[in-house]
């Protein structure tokens, strides 16, 4: 792909060559910071009901069901608040950004949540923006500081601290998992570029919309080969949709409040506080435990990652 010109390229709230400007990066209000942390809470709880519904649903029917109900949810929205839809023209682009942003991502964080508990997927779900750098550096030619590698290298080792350190065996299926997780949070990495280059402009509820139809379109047949043939229980159905309506419908709604009200680093942020609510919901309501060189990994991969994006400057001015 063709290195897009300075003004196309993406950043995550820094220039190219300045330091991060607090008021850019930081809520300034109340509200914002309000739902700034109640989006992080339910997109951290988002790994705790795929880890209720998945077992029951399978990954793929559990990711289907999920995208369905948030479009539907999204449809409806965008009905009550006379939202006009996205173009003809690039009406393909939103629904293959779908496939790349959603479809693909949820499927295999459903399957990951089989055998990984919701702390740690939530943790690996942090290094998207770590993604979004690498992308950006060699597909769109941003430059990246000696400041960012050595983030980048502070990152992948508190995750393997995280990984490695802890109570969990590493079983071909736990490593399986992790790299469902990791190549998930390349695809949100790299959906975030395409979806600014191919759908600027476009109101922010017809691109959520057109998203979430592309991915039930997409994981439509392969859920219908792969339905479980026994009922799933009560409690799963409920938890799969709280997983469609909280942590996908209404989430992206407030997601989108806060790239339009606070800008779009601080919605990429919200990747760094949702670990610290996966682990607590983890722990709270399925008995998850926490080691310390977990935990100690957890912490070294946030930092690095909050330097990658620019969120902290060590040594540096605030």
């Amino acid at each position: 792909m063709q290195g897009s010109t300075t003004s196309e390229r993406v950043n995550y709230g820094m220039t190219q060559n300045s330091a991060p400007n607090p008021k850019t990066i930081r809520p300034q209000n109340l509200k914002t910071l309000s739902i700034f942390v109640f989006l992080a809470a339910i997109w951290g709880a988002s790994f705790l009901f795929m880890r209720l519904s998945s077992p029951e649903f399978g990954a793929v029917p559990t990711a289907f069901v999920r995208v369905f109900i948030a479009a539907m949810a999204l449809m409806v929205v965008s009905v009550i608040l006379k939202k006009p839809p996205i173009e003809r023209a690039r009406l393909p682009w939103s629904l293959g950004i779908g496939i790349l942003n959603s479809a693909v991502p949820f499927a295999l964080f459903s399957y990951a949540t089989l055998s990984l508990p919701a702390g740690y997927t939530a943790v690996l779900n942090a290094t998207v923006p770590f993604w979004g750098l690498a992308i950006g550096a060699v597909f769109f030619k941003q430059n990246v500081t000696a400041m960012k590698l050595a983030a980048l290298c502070v990152a992948v080792l508190g995750l393997a601290m995280m990984l490695g350190l802890s109570a969990l065996p590493m079983t071909a299926s736990v490593l399986l998992a992790a790299g469902a997780c990791l190549l998930a949070t390349f695809c949100y990495g790299w959906s975030g570029h395409f979806a600014l280059l191919k759908l600027k402009g476009i109101d922010a509820f017809a691109q959520a919309r057109g998203a979430m139809m592309g991915a039930t379109l997409a994981l439509a047949p392969f859920a219908a080969a792969q339905w479980p043939a026994q009922m799933p229980s009560s409690g799963a159905w409920a938890a799969l949709a709280a997983l469609g309506l909280v942590c996908s419908a209404l989430a992206y709604i407030l997601y989108f409040w806060i790239i339009h009200h606070a800008g779009l680093n601080l919605g990429l942020s919200v990747t760094l506080l949702i670990p610290v609510f996966g682990i607590a919901w983890g722990m709270l309501f399925l008995g998850e435990g926490l080691t310390l060189p977990s935990a100690l990994g957890a912490l070294i991969a946030l930092m690095g990652t909050s330097v990658v994006i620019g969120l902290w400057v060590p040594f540096g001015k605030s």
